[in-house]
């Protein structure tokens, strides 16, 4: 199989050996844009319009806040004040709240876009990528859905490889949560390996982002 730069990160995920690689990538994608507005990058002009603008969620500026320098979530803050008093300064009546925005969230998305159509490409044009997938456990039922509401009608027989690949892990996690409920009862006999079940429960059927 052919390696570029932007298809060894999703290998690589992919051999990991996680409940979902995508969300393995998606992990790593938020913390390069963390790092990234955490860094040199907020003394840059275009990016402070950009923090000025959106500001961040509360979400991540907490995970800056346990970040070991503060100085450039302050800088970032403290032009975002700015913005908002201004804004805050010109509202005099009630109205509709400000739309939510996170320069974070926004630029984590994007890459998480870019790396979503590199992945449909790969399980689309090279075989050993799509078998790897499916000797895998894949991906959650969120990623299931991102990857097919990508595909065109030329993907109608990779979809259902990807379908069956979905519908058997569904089905063997069902069996593995009830393996783990009947473990509760004092007859029972529990393998170790039912430990994992409630991590693979909520990694397989929630969604990351909120």
């Amino acid at each position: 199989m052919r390696e570029h730069n932007y298809t060894i990160p999703l290998n690589e995920a992919l051999e990991a050996g996680v409940s979902c690689f995508l969300c393995k990538m998606e992990d790593e994608l938020e913390e390069r844009a963390l790092d990234y507005y955490m860094g040199a990058a907020v003394m840059e002009p275009n990016v402070r319009i950009e923090t000025n603008r959106k500001g961040f969620c509360r979400r991540h500026a907490e995970k800056m806040l346990e970040m070991p320098k503060k100085l450039p979530l302050l800088l970032a803050l403290q032009t975002r004040l700015d913005t908002v008093a201004e804004a805050f300064r010109k509202e005099k009546k009630p109205g509709k709240a400000t739309e939510k925005t996170c320069a974070v969230c926004d630029r984590a998305a994007g890459q998480m876009h870019k790396c979503l159509e590199n992945c449909l490409w790969l399980l689309r044009t090279e075989p050993d990528f799509l078998q790897k997938y499916l000797a895998s456990q894949g991906v959650c039922i969120h990623h299931f859905h991102a990857l097919a509401e990508r595909m065109g009608r030329s993907d109608g027989a990779l979809y259902v490889q990807l379908h069956e690949h979905m519908e058997k892990k569904l089905k063997t996690l069902a069996a593995d949560i009830d393996s783990f409920t009947r473990s509760f009862d004092y007859r029972s006999t529990p393998d170790a390996s039912i430990r994992t079940v409630p991590g693979r429960a909520v990694e397989t059927l929630t969604e990351k982002r909120g």
